[in-house]
């Protein structure tokens, strides 16, 4: 997970021990990172549509996600908020 999309209130400070951990989770790690995060979403919804979705019944559910999987089904780009618009702002 990503601790900065989950809008913390203040600094946290992250001991995962991964290498390529940026150690502090900031309030406006989301515009810092959002376009890199974007990227990596955007690849892995568009790369979703070739490989089986076995819940993909489940999708019709959500008025979202089967939007989502039509695009992707009709060979068009899939529309998705930016990282940075779903971050809570206090200014």
């Amino acid at each position: 997970i990503e601790y900065a999309a989950i809008n913390v209130p203040e600094e946290l400070e992250c001991e995962c021990g991964r290498p390529e951990c940026r150690r502090v989770i900031k309030r406006r790690d989301a515009e810092r990172f959002g376009p890199a995060w974007d990227a990596e979403i955007r690849r892995a919804v568009t790369n979703s549509a070739s490989v089986a979705q076995p819940l993909a019944e489940l999708f019709d559910g959500c008025a979202t996600l089967a939007a989502l999987m039509a695009d992707l089904r009709g060979g068009r780009a899939p529309s998705l908020p930016l990282s940075r618009d779903l971050v809570l702002r206090d200014d």
